[in-house]
């Protein structure tokens, strides 16, 4: 009788700690992620405007295709688009070179941390990357003359909820929001003049052109679904 009562005893002493350093699961709350408000990324290679001739769409080419776009595609699926280009070595101001993404990180920064919402709430950051087609003066098909291009985009989780087989679940995907700049097509050696004086005089063209359609993105990428879902 005495090892039975013993054992009780213990039993009731162990449920009894347990349950003071128990939770309830309705009352865990994750852990949110402070970082999660608005992230850069790029390729160095990036970073300047390069030059595609129609020589370049060869074979020797590729490389420069899929170092940059890993799982997007094969060497037969891309596009004049996706070539990073040669670097241009024949001007002396290289500011008119620089890849307009940064002037379009920085205005971005600026707008959110404007923005009167709790931006530490969210699944994941908000990302600018590039995208095709890429920052450079490439070939037209069908004639002898170059335009300018320049691809971004803004990317986010989104939390959605969808019925399954086994009642409702919480689904995350990735959304995406393009800007895409083409410009009138014209000679290289006219792109080439007074030190790409023609690139300088679009650039903010370019950044204008992106930034129509980012802020408006903002407030999309930042509504409740890219929250982080409190159970």
């Amino acid at each position: 009788m005495k090892k039975i009562l013993l054992i009780t005893s213990t039993v009731f002493l162990l449920s009894t700690v347990s349950g003071c350093v128990t939770t309830p699961k309705s009352d865990i709350k994750p852990v949110i992620n402070y970082a999660n408000t608005f992230k850069f990324e790029t390729d160095h290679r990036l970073s300047d405007l390069t030059i595609v001739t129609k020589g370049q769409r060869s074979s020797a080419a590729v490389g420069q295709v899929l170092n940059f776009l890993v799982g997007t595609g094969s060497a037969s699926t891309f596009t004049k688009d996706d070539l990073i280009g040669k670097k241009i070595i024949d001007t002396n101001d290289t500011s008119v070179l620089e890849n307009p993404i940064y002037d379009i990180n920085s205005s971005l920064k600026k707008r959110l941390e404007s923005q009167d919402k709790k931006l530490d709430e969210y699944l994941s950051p908000i990302i600018l990357s590039n995208a095709t087609p890429l920052w450079k003066i490439v070939y037209v098909n069908g004639n002898t003359n170059y335009q300018l291009t320049f691809g971004a985009k803004l990317s986010r989780d989104e939390n959605s909820i969808q019925k399954g087989l086994f009642g409702n679940q919480e689904v995350i995907r990735k959304r995406h929001i393009y800007c895409e700049y083409r410009s009138e097509e014209l000679p290289l050696e006219e792109w080439k003049a007074n030190n790409y004086q023609k690139v300088a005089n679009l650039k903010s063209e370019v950044i204008d052109t992106c930034m129509e359609k980012f802020i408006p993105a903002l407030s999309t990428l930042t509504n409740d679904e890219f929250k982080v879902k409190i159970q």
